[in-house]
């Protein structure tokens, strides 16, 4: 980890601490000392030296390798997070006499935004302008092009975007040149791309047909990476459907001309009275929703 604190010191305060402060403590680690007249922040340096700063106003940039922040920072935007913010600081500060009213206002809006959030409709009605953008690839599509394009984006969702391409495949005699791109942000080491061409490949589909691009950690990566690898000719771009607005733009950004395929459709449609009772599942689509509208702007901006 690499990290570096930036802090706006108080009138008077020099800035150092004697020498035998900090021995024997692993070098790089970061620390937060509590003083009863005043916070210190500091960074145990190579030489196992601290430099501890008084926490008047401060801020802390950091990068963990091999780690996308982006889409660490995207995680706290979604519902399931933000929501738990808001009713843990409401908790907090009905221990705060003078901030009780604050907190209760708090708490009572996650609840309400918790429940909103973890039901069928209002997940659907977040989640349907995104699914609804794009018809699926229907049979006479299929002559538009030769090649297709694999996005990976982790769990389930990559089983039903696999299968997708496995029936365009079979469609079309195993003519159609199948490019799989992607792999986890978070783990960027994980071999999902090569265990994707193992599932292609025990099911009839020639190797030679398949190409790996396992380096591409986001949307945006693997538009460049495609690009290069099919230059102007059409491709059949097969992902979520949810993901599909998003994954269109970007790919056209890159210059390269998808046709959307889209597949995994999440909204039900039709309701009875137990869509109206929280579901972990709607979560999951509320934060699904969050993700695809805040990588949108992100790209365009």
């Amino acid at each position: 980890m690499e990290m570096r604190v930036l802090i706006k010191k108080k009138a008077g305060f020099n800035g150092t601490t004697p020498p035998t402060e900090g021995r024997g403590i692993p070098s790089g680690k970061f620390f937060l000392r509590l003083h009863p007249r005043r916070w210190s922040v500091g960074v145990f340096r190579r030489e196992n030296k601290v430099e501890p700063y008084p926490l008047k106003t401060f801020a802390i940039s950091f990068s963990l390798k091999g780690i996308n922040l982006f889409k660490v920072f995207q995680e706290f935007l979604q519902p399931t997070v933000f929501v738990f913010i808001l009713i843990l600081a409401g908790s907090f500060l009905l221990f705060w006499k003078k901030k009780q009213g604050i907190g209760k206002k708090l708490i009572i809006l996650g609840t309400i935004l918790f429940y909103l959030f973890s039901i069928t409709p209002v997940a659907d009605l977040i989640l349907k302008p995104l699914e609804t953008r794009y018809r699926e690839l229907k049979t006479e599509d299929l002559g538009r092009a030769d090649l297709a394009v694999l996005l990976l984006g982790g769990g389930d969702s990559d089983v039903l975007r696999a299968s997708e391409v496995l029936r365009i495949s079979h469609m079309t005699n195993h003519r159609t040149k199948i490019i799989i791109s992607g792999t986890d942000p978070l783990n960027p080491k994980s071999e999902t791309a090569e265990a994707t061409r193992r599932f292609f490949t025990s099911r009839g589909i020639p190797a030679s047909n398949i190409i790996v691009d396992g380096k591409s950690g986001n949307t945006r990566e693997s538009a460049k990476n495609v690009k290069e690898i099919v230059g102007k000719d059409p491709f059949f771009l097969i992902t979520s459907a949810y993901h599909m607005e998003r994954s269109i733009k970007t790919f056209q950004k890159a210059g390269t001309f998808p046709i959307p395929a889209p597949t995994d459709s999440k909204i039900k449609g039709k309701y009875n009275i137990l869509d109206f009772f929280p579901d972990s599942e709607n979560l999951k689509k509320s934060d699904l929703a969050f993700h695809e509208y805040f990588g949108i702007v992100f790209y365009w901006f």
